[in-house]
């Protein structure tokens, strides 16, 4: 077989993993073969590693979403790559550089090891190689270490403007946690650690094919500093300015020695070939993470899906015993290993968090929870008429727009509803439900930006939204760059009312108004099928189950890879496209709507 980085991190989740893959892959080519058992596989397998927030049900929209996201994310790349070959040449004008280079070397049992590098090059003794990463330098930028009672940055601009790692000797003398940092930093478990893992992979088979050679490694990443100014002439595509380089031979010489081991580990996963039920852990299993493993529904078919351990509020905490900090605690894990998979599988006398016993009540008892004085308390400050809001915004990996930065929410699309007194809305009167989207490839937002001063007029009513942070974020953000609408943005985005914390908790401003703490603490309303979750689209089917039903975007990542498609699609499908996500936007702002009646009628 061929080896390649992400083969190698797969192998190495867990001994069952290399069965698997080898039965599907059997499988696949002999489909005469397909048994119950394969079919399982393909239907749990094909989820999607990209986002991990949105819940799936039907396999063929997860690979249609994987693949917009790809593509999407592709031609990041490719912009990224070439600004990083210029820059690098400028910067080593003296070495001799390949683009795209596949190299490969046989490992001990024979099977070819194979990794692609962005960038290499060779100047006299040293091979200089690169990978480009469509992801922002910040994790790395922030990360720092203790020594003593100072922080210190692992990473520092030299002369050339190139990040670099210096290799520290702590003495033993002065405490610090710079060990602990390292480790963290380059743990193959982690999305920082893969980089390295991956760059240490390469550098092992560089090695090889060149062990007389110094290797240099490098990751090119997204400055998240960067702001387009709006200059046509140096758009971001053609900036320098826009990524960083960072130079990280030394942590990967430390680090490719490592590789080998885990070689042959994988190499006796493979030869055990034994595809029975293991330990599930965490930190390979990757469940609900953008690396979870592809097998990880067919290895979890066993917990229901409905109220399982996993539904307790934070129930990455464990279960204690008892109140005391002495008190044994479980792990989530190794209950669930231990056939602990149902919220009622735990002992009660384990649920030490009031939260969780609500949870439990309502579950057994089929009950709907609801603080009715809290809310009704919080509902009270409700100002009409309502302003239901909702954005849409494409994250762009590249800034297409003045002040927008790498992966900027830039906002293409918005729906309001108004509801003039409490009672009747309609959802689809021109008179009370007002909506924009962006069907051009020019910066729309201030047209943008004008139809929502429209929609919203100036006043103390409340524009509701639904956890308000991302609009809130957005107006704020509109405002910075249009200071023109400033004042009216920010005095939008101070009327903000979130109908999340009517539903959990606000617990600032129940203890203010005098809730004792316990109370002032504690949500406000749970039902067994929200799962542990209070999305929209978990809370909605409570009040209204036909609400997202039939809707081509129905989520919104849908809705952003959607609109990231506009200048490649024809004339007719455009339309159709358009369409759906104006229907989206709307349901969800009557969505708000449908949730707000339904609690007034529980009152």
């Amino acid at each position: 077989m061929i080896i390649t980085t992400i083969d190698l991190l797969n192998y190495l989740r867990c001994r069952r993993y290399a069965a698997l893959d080898s039965r599907m892959s059997a499988r696949q080519m002999n489909s005469s073969s397909q048994d119950d058992k394969y079919l399982a596989l393909k239907c749990l397998s094909v989820k999607n590693n990209y986002q991990s927030t949105v819940d799936e049900d039907d396999p063929d929209e997860t690979v249609q979403k994987k693949q917009l996201h790809a593509e999407v994310t592709s031609k990041a790349v490719y912009a990224i790559k070439a600004i990083a070959y210029a820059k690098i040449q400028s910067l080593y004008p003296d070495v001799m550089w390949s683009q795209n280079q596949k190299i490969t070397v046989n490992f001990a049992s024979g099977d070819p090891l194979l990794a692609r590098l962005d960038l290499m090059g060779f100047y006299s003794d040293t091979l200089y190689a690169f990978t480009v990463l469509p992801v922002t330098d910040k994790e790395l930028i922030n990360w720092k270490y203790n020594l003593g009672k100072t922080k210190y940055q692992f990473f520092t601009k030299n002369e050339q403007g190139i990040y670099t790692y210096k290799k520290t000797k702590i003495s033993t003398t002065i405490h610090s946690n710079f060990s602990d940092r390292l480790e963290k930093l380059t743990d193959r478990r982690n999305d920082s650690g893969r980089h390295f893992f991956d760059l240490a992979f390469k550098a092992y088979i560089l090695h090889k094919l060149y062990p007389h050679q110094t290797i240099k490694s490098y990751l090119v990443m997204l400055n998240h500093q960067y702001v387009y100014d709006g200059n046509p002439d140096l758009q971001p595509k053609a900036d320098f300015n826009l990524i960083s380089l960072f130079d990280v031979s030394a942590i990967i010489a430390d680090t490719t020695e490592t590789i080998e081991i885990d070689l042959y580990r994988m190499l006796n996963h493979i030869n055990l070939n034994d595809d029975s039920p293991c330990q599930l852990v965490k930190n390979e299993c990757q469940k609900n993470t953008s690396f979870e493993c592809q097998f990880a529904d067919y290895c979890f078919s066993h917990i229901p899906k409905n109220n399982s351990i996993f539904h307790y509020f934070q129930q990455h905490l464990g279960f204690a015993e008892g109140p005391k900090k002495t008190d044994i605690c479980h792990d989530t894990y190794d209950l669930i290993n231990e056939g602990v998979v149902d919220m009622l599988d735990i002992p009660i006398s384990w649920l030490q968090r009031e939260k969780n016993l609500m949870q439990r009540y309502c579950v057994e008892n089929d009950y709907t929870f609801i603080n009715k004085p809290k809310v009704k308390a919080i509902l009270d400050t409700l100002c009409y008429p309502l302003y239901y809001l909702d954005f849409e915004a494409y994250p762009a990996i590249i800034p297409r727009f003045r002040g927008e930065s790498p992966y900027s929410q830039s906002v293409f699309q918005f729906s309001v509803h108004v509801q003039t007194k409490r009672g009747y809305l309609e959802k689809n009167n021109p008179k009370t439900h007002y909506e924009y989207i962006d069907t051009s490839e020019g910066d729309h937002r201030e047209d943008l930006i004008k139809s929502l001063l429209l929609a919203i007029p100036e006043g103390d009513s409340s524009v509701i939204v639904y956890n308000k942070t991302f609009e809130k974020n957005r107006l704020m953000e509109l405002a910075t760059m249009f200071p023109a609408y400033a004042k009216r943005l920010n005095e939008i985005a101070s009327r903000l009312f979130d109908l999340l914390r009517v539903l959990k908790n606000d617990y600032d401003f129940f203890a203010a108004r005098g809730f004792p703490k316990e109370i002032a603490d504690s949500y406000n309303y749970y039902h067994p099928q929200m799962g542990g979750s209070y999305s929209l689209k978990k809370v909605l089917p409570l009040f209204d189950a036909s609400g997202y039903e039939g809707l081509p975007i129905a989520n919104g990542m849908m809705a952003y890879l959607q609109y990231a498609r506009f200048g490649e699609i024809e004339t007719s499908e455009r339309q159709s496209t358009i369409n759906n996500l104006l229907a989206y936007c709307q349901q969800d702002t009557y969505s708000m709507y449908v949730i707000l009646k339904g609690l007034e009628s529980m009152l």
